[in-house]
Order: structure tokens, then C-alpha cells, then sequence
């Protein structure tokens, strides 16, 4: 019976080794260096650089639709949205004229003009895939464009602007001046395909 136990305690010592063995697998090792990440650029410019003036001159009633075009251009290396962000207006009288004071205008000085009050003026983005109305015909004095027109890196576009008088407005804009000062932006795609984004760009 010792003879058994002890054979049985000598195969359970061999046992024991064997489970304990340390393996030494083939392996490799490699090392990658010099990874970057480099940001892209989103560079709006109009006709070249810069904010670029356009002009109207000798408005009258019943003036039809004048256009106006300013190019744009993405001129960085990711894909963008165009948006105009808004007008604002200054009313210049220029001089109250006879006619204007025969008409009922006794308002005169740098902010007593009526000619913006009474513009009418639709806002598009063109070319590119397809043209978008940002703000059909309406008043002036109620401009409020919304939308955005996609523009992918290195893309061109034009902004129009379209003005017209219509023929009920009378002498009481005679000689007046309706500066507008307007602003664009370019916002990043999100998704950078094209599509439209969580919040709708």
C-alpha cells in the first residue's frame, strides 16, 4: 500500500512541473513613428479678398430688377456651407427736395430717408449644382435669408442681389441713399460629404 501512495505522490509531483512550464512563443515587434494629423482650412473670399462694394445709381418708382453679382470662393481645403448672416441699413435723406416736401416728406438728414423702406430685394447663391433663393422678393426692411449653399474646397459661387421700386412709392425717395452693409459666412460640413448635418447643414 506505500508503494502506492508513494507512486501516486511521484506522478503528482510530475504533474505539478509539467503545469508550471513557462512557453516561449514566436513574437514581433514593430514600431510606427512620425504619424500626423494635420486641421484642414475653411477660407471665404469675395472676389478675391476682402468685403467688395456694389453700387445702384438713379433708382426710381417702377424701377424693374437690377442685379448684382459678388463672387465668392472657398478657398480652403475642406468642404463648407455659405450663409449670408444678414443686412443692416442706413438712410441717408441727401437733401429734402421740393417735389419730396410737396409729397408730404418733411423728414431730412443722415437717417431720414424712406428709399430703403420702400426696396424690394430677392437674395440667391448661383452656380454651382443648383441655385438657391435665400430670400424671394420682399422688403428690404424685412430681410431675413435663411438656408445655406454648399460649397466643397475650392468651389466658386456668385451671390446675387436683386433690387427693384415698385411704382406706388412717389417723390418721397427723390434723391435719397440706402447704404447696406451685409455679411457672409462659411461654416464647416460636418460630415464633409455633402449631406445635410445634425443641425441641418
Amino acid at each position: 500500500m506505500m508503494k502506492i501512495l508513494k507512486s501516486l505522490g511521484l506522478i503528482g509531483a510530475v504533474v505539478a512541473v509539467a503545469g508550471g512550464a513557462t512557453y516561449a512563443y514566436f513574437s514581433d515587434t514593430e514600431t510606427s513613428s512620425g504619424n500626423t494629423i494635420a486641421a484642414g482650412t475653411l477660407d471665404l473670399q469675395m472676389s478675391g479678398e476682402g468685403t467688395v462694394p456694389f453700387s445702384v445709381t438713379d433708382a426710381y418708382p417702377g424701377m424693374p430688377a437690377v442685379k448684382r453679382l459678388v463672387h465668392v470662393k472657398n478657398a480652403g481645403s475642406i468642404n463648407g456651407h455659405l450663409q449670408f448672416t444678414g443686412a443692416t441699413v442706413s438712410n441717408d435723406e441727401n437733401g429734402l427736395k421740393e417735389p419730396e416736401s410737396s409729397d408730404g416728406d418733411s423728414t431730412d438728414g443722415a437717417s431720414g430717408g424712406e428709399l430703403c423702406a420702400n426696396l424690394e430685394v430677392q437674395v440667391s447663391f448661383v452656380g454651382g449644382a443648383s441655385d438657391v433663393v435665400l430670400y424671394p422678393w420682399g422688403s428690404l426692411a424685412a430681410l431675413n435669408p435663411t438656408g445655406d449653399a454648399l460649397m466643397p474646397a475650392a468651389a466658386e459661387r456668385d451671390l446675387k442681389v436683386e433690387f427693384r421700386v415698385p411704382g406706388t412709392v412717389g417723390n418721397t425717395i427723390q434723391s435719397d441713399i440706402c447704404g447696406i452693409n451685409y455679411g457672409l459666412k462659411l461654416v464647416q460640413d460636418v460630415n464633409q460629404d455633402g449631406t445635410a448635418d445634425e443641425d441641418g447643414h
